[in-house]
């Protein structure tokens, strides 16, 4: 079993990773940015004219 510095110390990495992925320009940020274009473009293809 790990230490809990070892836990700790990877728990750090994690939280570090998970907010920079979050912020304007990270992986998630973008991803959920395309998304959400993806949706809006759907929407607007499927209302009747």
């Amino acid at each position: 079993m790990k230490g809990d510095g070892e836990i700790k110390k990877r728990m750090v990495e994690m939280s570090e990773k998970s907010r920079k992925a979050l912020m304007e320009g990270g992986s998630s940020f973008s991803s959920l940015g395309c998304f959400i274009d993806d949706v809006i473009e759907n929407i607007g293809s499927k209302l009747p004219n």
